[in-house]
């Protein structure tokens, strides 16, 4: 709850710092949370469960949505 009330005031303070958080959707858990600034990338990877394959997406902080 602290880390909500947190982040929002960061939010408030100043619209153009952005924060990737990694949560469960189910409970609320937040895991992480990294500070992300206009223009940064970020990646996802994981290796395909079936052929062992492993994937990379790659990100971008624009206009403060992910791309």
């Amino acid at each position: 709850m602290l880390l909500v009330i947190a982040v929002t005031v960061l939010f408030a303070l100043s619209p153009r710092a952005h924060r990737l958080v990694l949560s469960d959707p189910d409970t609320g858990r937040i895991y992480a949370s990294y500070p992300m600034a206009e223009g940064a990338e970020f990646s996802v990877s994981f290796v395909h469960s079936i052929n062992k394959t492993p994937y990379y997406d790659l990100y971008e902080i624009r206009d403060g949505e992910i791309w």
